[in-house]
């Protein structure tokens, strides 16, 4: 029973693992897809390991691997936040800055982390992951994986809050 337990932190175990590898050795692969890949891989170890160690035999052992996986995709959310928040987060990025080069004026800062700076570092990672595109300076969304991840949050958070930020 107690090893059970263990199941989803052996699925986010093999997840860091890949994502690892991937960041490491696959440049191909842009940050987000090399998440993608190591979720799927952990996701994939879990769901072996459960199927092999714990085979589904009543409704108490279905629960318990229903739980499990649920355990996992939480797991696996925190860790993929966990990762980009430091890359994602302006407050983390200038304390940062300011950590590793001393006392900065209010007008270095605002020229370093000016919302048109942001907005252009954004729609920079959006265009290398190929999610936008520009054209004639307008700008087209392009693959829809993130569309469709964001569109997956929007319906949990209304199913589970009942709302949706916009």
């Amino acid at each position: 029973m107690l090893f059970e337990l263990l199941v989803p932190l052996l699925g986010l175990v093999g997840n860091i693992f890949v994502n690892f590898l991937c960041r490491r050795f696959v440049k191909t692969l842009s940050m987000v897809e090399s998440f993608f890949v190591g979720f799927f891989a952990g996701l994939a170890l879990m769901l072996v390991c459960q199927i092999i160690f714990f085979p589904i035999s009543d409704i108490e052992s279905m629960c318990r691997s229903v739980t499990n996986v649920v355990v996992y995709l939480s797991a696996a959310y925190v860790f993929f936040h966990f990762v980009h928040i430091a890359e994602a987060s302006v407050r983390i990025r200038i304390l940062r800055e300011l950590s590793a080069n001393g006392p900065m004026l209010l007008e270095d800062i605002i020229k370093r982390y000016g919302a048109e700076q942001i907005l252009q570092s954004r729609l920079d990672r959006l265009i290398k992951g190929n999610q936008i595109f520009e054209r004639n300076q307008r700008y087209f969304t392009g693959s829809p994986k993130m569309l469709y991840v964001a569109r997956a949050f929007a319906f949990l958070k209304r199913l589970l809050l009942g709302e949706v930020a916009r």
